[in-house]
């Protein structure tokens, strides 16, 4: 998705730098408590920020009265493309955002990047339960499988791969005498 959209967004970008020379930023701010906000494209959060922050200023354009301000406004099929953009990245935004909580369980990391591959399949190679990035296939499933307590659905393979923990589970009964 990044790929595709890169070039969008280095546009989107670019017109919210030009905003900043032609809107003063406190008449922005009368319309809808906006600011522009230009994106750091190596960061998703800044990248959804941004996009969201362009759909907001694009609705309210024609409020500003500054002469010239429509030759920097893409017109409306280029706009629909942004709020496409807006909603797709406030998503994935959503995801990683909750991968980062200290909460969050393995089993809810799968949960989420199959939402992810159900609405982006080019990302099964990256983050399905297959992908190069999984050390070990058999062991994470085997602990998805732990944590949802579907225990009956482990197979031998699952079993030999988790068997580590039973071990550190048992040492630290020992250790601590419980």
């Amino acid at each position: 998705m990044m790929k595709k959209s890169q070039p969008i967004l280095d546009k989107l970008n670019s017109f919210i730098r030009k905003l900043k020379i032609h809107i003063p930023a406190a008449k922005l701010a009368k319309l809808k408590n906006l600011t522009e906000k230009s994106a750091n494209i190596t960061r998703l959060s800044a990248i959804a920020e941004m996009l969201r922050r362009y759909v907001e200023i694009a609705e309210s354009v024609d409020r500003l009265e500054i002469e010239g301000i429509y030759l920097l406004i893409p017109d409306r099929r280029k706009k629909k493309v942004h709020e496409e953009l807006s909603t797709a990245f406030s998503k994935l935004d959503n995801v990683t955002k909750n991968l980062q909580q200290n909460s969050t369980t393995l089993s809810e990391v799968r949960v989420l990047f199959d939402g992810v591959i159900s609405t982006y399949p080019n990302m099964k190679s990256r983050i399905g339960s297959s992908a190069r990035v999984i050390g070990d296939p058999n062991f994470e499933t085997g602990i998805v499988k732990i944590q949802e307590y579907r225990f009956t659905d482990m197979d031998e393979n699952r079993i030999s791969a988790t068997e580590c923990l039973e071990r550190f589970d048992n040492d630290a009964e020992e250790t601590t005498g419980n």
